[in-house]
């Protein structure tokens, strides 16, 4: 049997409940531990504002930043999927939170989009690696796996 690794979990942002309450079910509920400050220990960063001066930090790191709404489907789920902590390099500028990027996509079904989307960071997990960006107005995750091509503009 596998046992699951605890992660760190920051918040940033005002959410639609008090942070001491999603502290206490990262806490109860998952294997993470709710942290207080962002760091290279943070695996995941859940964000109000995908703009904000600790998203970028967190993009800047390779830290995982996901929504409030990601952070609900990981509650129900009561798993984090595990992550490799994030190593600072500043040469991943091309991944700041806004960076515009084109991107070809390659869906489950094989379908090919286009789209042109505002990067926030990349990362990976124990099964995939994937990007984060702004597709329109919707955060989303895809998995580099499936990108086609990816052209920063």
């Amino acid at each position: 049997m596998h046992t699951l690794s605890r992660v760190n979990v920051a918040i940033t942002g005002a959410l639609s409940e008090p942070r001491s309450r999603f502290a206490e079910l990262i806490n109860a509920s998952t294997n993470g531990c709710f942290v207080e400050y962002l760091n290279l220990q943070t695996h995941y960063l859940v964000c109000a504002k995908h703009d904000s001066q600790k998203a970028r930090k967190a993009a800047l790191y390779g830290t995982a930043i996901i929504s409030e709404a990601e952070l609900r489907e990981i509650l129900a789920d009561g798993v984090f999927l595990e992550t490799a902590l994030p190593a600072y390099a500043a040469h991943r500028l091309d991944n700041f939170p806004g960076a515009p990027h084109m991107l070809t996509y390659r869906d489950g079904s094989g379908n090919y989009s286009v789209r042109t989307v505002a990067v926030t960071g990349r990362g990976a997990c124990s099964k995939h690696e994937w990007i984060g960006a702004y597709d329109g107005s919707r955060f989303k995750t895809f998995r580099a796996d499936r990108v086609v091509t990816f052209e920063r503009l």
